[in-house]
């Protein structure tokens, strides 16, 4: 096991879905009292007997929780779950004084920030809200009392299927539900219907279990004996029983909603249920709107959408700045393509906004390369800039680049588009960073590769100067992480101080100097958000600079050279 370390942990803990909710006062408080504890594969982090000591929160890799076992002089192991980025560990131990239940280790590197005792005490007693987290952490931990060696998982999420509209449309959704979810996670589901008169048909690899107890104890104590023997309990809730529908509700983790009807919130869920928000996960509850002429097929495309967020196996894709650099990114992405590898979110700052803009719309990385091939000259980049012939704001009107965006996402909004994509930008009015996910794709592109000084900035309708994401968050893994996506592939193109060095000459035009100054200081920031992603990739290619667009095959064919590199880690971060 490494010694602690102790850098970079705000930048971590907020890499963290349950903990990005927390202000940046909170988030730094906690971030002075964590340790960072690297392991290597193998490394025991503890043993079933030990005292609890640390509160453990996983940033990267995988622990193996388990508990060994002798039979006839022989020893053996019992695996029970396998906690990943964003799980935690050792929470009952240390705040109910007993010992650890399981052994934990890690299966690969793994990355933790820890809190020992005396740190989590005080934490808890500075950061009111840190404690709603461990709360809701150890209700599902402490649910019941099931002797240690009965377990067959750490802990379940319990998830309520309610349809107000149509019995048979929430039983259909539950049982699709479970089926997508063993199939991308391979992980132990069960649909318990309870008070169910309609028939749904039987699936081969997902249990259904019926219960008709009218009363609510009952009910759920049946419900609690399968909790520790799967992963997932999917919960089939009756329309007209009310009073059960709100326990049961009560005890789930997340809720699906399923309606014809116009929308509702959750707080008018919460209300008509009769439910404490404070006891409630920030993404408890899932409104899903159907359409009536669409009917099952609908209904499986949710089911399969929803259960990668569920199941927690959904990939991200951060694609950083470094203008020309950036280029490199569309050769990663013809990897991506080649080798089938699924996406479910992107995010992009600056040139990463705009490359990813244009691949989330359906646009092929080949046809995204041959349209990058054309600019293959100075004369034919210098066709593509028009200054402004008084500038106030910026050297450049933007005109031409909006044209050449427009030509592949015409006036698509991010509703559109195939893939989900978050685009970054700054408001430079209050130094914050403005994450875009709705309206014209084409306005986010333009305010998230608005360099200052050197494009003008955009306005938006509420007054807000938006200008290049980079400034802010030139490497958004982050804004992956708020998602609750926690497998990322990471693409940063911004060159290290060192390659700058290597690559520049000696008579550096003022231009250069302010993007190399500029970029300088976003490299630092692209090395914090590293740390969070899973599969970092970093094509560089030696002897260029920034300006270099008419290097564009160069850029591709190294960036796809590096993706290839880079395989072997990004399947076994899909398929772990």
């Amino acid at each position: 096991m490494t010694e602690f370390k102790t850098q970079g942990r705000f930048f971590l803990l907020s890499s963290i879905f349950a903990f990005h909710s927390l202000s940046d006062h909170d988030k730094n408080l906690i971030a002075e009292r964590c340790q960072i504890l690297d392991l290597k594969r193998h490394d025991l982090l503890y043993s079933k007997g030990d005292t609890g000591k640390y509160f453990y929160i996983i940033i990267n890799g995988s622990v193996e929780i388990f508990y060994p076992t002798s039979n006839d002089n022989s020893r053996s192991e019992v695996v029970v779950d396998i906690m990943r980025k964003g799980d935690t560990l050792g929470i009952v131990s240390i705040l109910e004084k007993k010992p650890h239940s399981f052994s934990a280790r890690a299966l690969g590197s793994v990355r933790m920030l820890v809190l020992n005792e005396t740190n989590l005490n005080f934490v808890m007693e500075k950061v009111s809200s840190f404690n709603i987290i461990i709360t809701r952490i150890l209700s599902k931990r402490l649910r019941i009392t099931q002797g240690d060696t009965e377990r067959k998982v750490v802990e379940s999420s319990i998830i309520s299927v309610f349809s107000p509209d149509n019995e048979d449309i929430g039983s259909k959704y539950a049982v699709h539900l479970a089926e997508n979810i063993i199939n991308e996670s391979k992980k132990a589901v069960i649909v318990i219907r309870v008070c169910k008169t309609n028939t749904i048909p039987i699936r081969a690899s997902s249990k259904i279990k019926n219960i008709s107890y009218d009363d609510i104890n009952t009910a759920l104590q049946t419900i609690e004996k399968y909790i520790f023997s799967y992963h997932f309990i999917i919960i089939d809730t009756p329309i007209n029983k009310k009073e059960l529908s709100e326990k049961i509700f009560s005890e789930s983790d997340y809720c699906h909603y399923l309606t014809y009807s116009d929308n509702i919130t959750e707080s008018e869920f919460i209300k008509k249920y009769s439910l404490k928000s404070n006891k409630l996960k920030s993404n408890f509850f899932k409104y899903i709107k159907l359409s009536r002429s669409k009917g099952l097929p609908e209904i499986n495309d949710f089911a399969k959408k929803i259960a990668r967020e569920v199941a927690e196996v959904r990939v991200g894709l951060a694609l950083g700045g470094g203008a020309a650099f950036g280029l490199a990114q569309i050769g990663v992405l013809k990897v991506l393509e080649k080798e089938k590898i699924k996406i479910d979110m992107v995010s992009g700052t600056s040139i990463g906004s705009l490359i990813g803009a244009i691949w989330c719309a359906g646009v092929p990385a080949s046809e995204i390369e041959k349209s990058s091939n054309e600019i293959n000259s100075m004369y034919n980049l210098i066709k593509l800039v028009d200054f402004s012939i008084m500038p106030r704001k910026g050297l450049i009107n933007g005109n031409n680049i909006r044209k050449f965006l427009e030509k592949f996402l015409g006036k698509k909004t991010f509703e559109d588009l195939n893939i989900p994509l978050r685009v970054i930008a700054c408001n430079i009015n209050s130094r914050e960073e403005v994450v875009i996910q709705s309206g014209g794709v084409v306005d986010a592109v333009m305010a998230s590769t608005a360099i200052p000084g050197l494009f003008n900035p955009i306005r938006t309708m509420d007054n807000m100067i938006l200008v290049d994401g980079g400034i802010v968050n030139p490497l958004p893994v982050s804004s992956l992480t708020i998602e609750g996506i926690n497998r990322i592939i990471a693409i940063n193109a911004m060159p290290s101080p060192e390659d700058v060095v290597r690559s520049n000459n000696l008579d550096q035009s003022i231009m250069d100097i302010f993007i190399n100054s500029f970029y300088s200081l976003q490299y630092r920031l692209c090395k914090y958000s590293a740390q969070s992603s899973d599969v970092y990739i970093s094509p560089i290619l030696p002897n260029s600079a920034w300006f270099e667009f008419f290097r564009a095959k160069e850029f591709i064919d190294f960036g796809e050279k590096v993706g290839y590199e880079k395989i072997r880690l990004i399947k076994k971060l899909v398929r772990k």
